[in-house]
């Protein structure tokens, strides 16, 4: 069995891992972000604690994850043609192997079933950012840890993102219904966010742009990119 050095010097810190892991803790933020700005009281120190949780963790073998660094290397030649059309899938062992390359290793893992995902995350509020708009109310939280799991549907189609929470548990708490939907909602619209302000970059736009349809089925996470039309 392959240790975490192996496989990083067998991947190398592919971007496609960080991108995942971005979207994961984004989904999370967004749910918390949802509790604050609600208005819900202690929700930061309700939701948090003081120490972090373990999440669980995997490995790959070498032949495994050389076949992966050559799907994505695939994946990455023929999308620097802008005129073609291409797509990635990846399976639950391959996302835990590339989050295992990324500053988020042992912070946040995912398993895909059918078209729904499942998350466990452990990581500090600080991970999320410094919350200047929030800093008066959390600022003395930032070192506190956000522990516990999602689940949930994720699509993304004509540039708009429909994510719909079955389940969040933090710091063992549920969120009823009711909050399931209102973070839901709010987290797809952070999610379109941050896909609008990534757009706007010089380098990364042009691929952004491109992201035909995101989705999850089978079990696998799907990545669908189409051909660069420039914007006139």
């Amino acid at each position: 069995m392959n240790t975490p050095q192996a496989q990083k010097k067998s991947l190398g810190c592919l971007p496609y891992g960080c991108f995942i892991a971005l979207c994961l803790i984004v989904l999370v933020g967004a749910g918390l972000c949802y509790l604050v700005v609600s208005n819900i009281r202690g929700a930061v120190s309700q939701y948090t604690t003081e120490n972090p949780s373990t999440v669980a963790t995997t490995s790959m073998s070498a032949s495994a994850a050389q076949s992966l660094q050559g799907k994505l290397g695939e994946f990455l030649r023929v999308s620097k043609d802008n005129s073609t059309s291409a797509e990635l899938t990846l399976s639950t062992d391959e996302i835990a192997a590339l989050l295992m390359v990324t500053p988020f290793n042992g912070k946040v893992a995912a398993t895909l079933s059918g078209d729904t995902f499942s998350t466990q995350f452990s990581f500090r509020m600080r991970d999320l950012g410094e919350w200047r708009t929030a800093q008066w109310l959390i600022g003395h939280y930032l070192d506190r840890y956000v522990n516990g799991s999602a689940s949930g549907t994720l699509a993304l189609s004509a540039g708009e993102t429909r994510i719909m929470l079955r389940s969040l548990v933090l710091n063992g708490k549920p969120l009823e219904d009711a909050a399931l939907k209102g973070a839901s909602k709010w987290i797809s619209g952070a999610v379109d966010s941050a896909l609008q302000n990534v757009s706007q970059d010089e380098k990364n736009g042009p691929f952004i742009s491109r992201i035909e349809r995101v989705w999850i089925q089978d079990g696998l996470f799907h990545v669908k990119i189409g051909p660069f039309i420039p914007v006139k």
